[in-house]
């Protein structure tokens, strides 16, 4: 019987992957509409530990530059930051 629903269960997995989606784009994040279906919104992805490990350096730094100061002051300071390095894109795959 356990068999049975494994491959009932293999058989429809194309179809039903495929029918979660077609309902998480005609609804979006909507948590009352795919409730009905009783499914949820999808979970966001974790950033990779790179842009996390880069993103804790940029904050350290403008921490560190801006320190605790007034409004003005700290404009001033976000403006004497080195610019930000531009982002390396991939090489596109062919």
């Amino acid at each position: 019987a356990v068999k049975a629903v494994r491959d009932e269960i293999a058989a429809t997995a194309l179809v039903v992957k495929a029918f979660r989606k077609y309902l998480e784009s005609l609804y979006g994040e909507d948590v009352t509409a795919l409730g009905d279906f009783g499914l949820s919104p999808a979970k966001k992805a974790a950033p990779p530990p790179k842009v996390k490990a880069a993103a804790a350096v940029k904050a350290a730094a403008t921490r560190k530059a801006l320190g605790t100061k007034g409004p003005k002051q700290k404009k001033a300071a976000k403006e004497a930051l080195p610019p930000e390095p531009a982002p390396t894109a991939a090489p596109a795959k062919a």
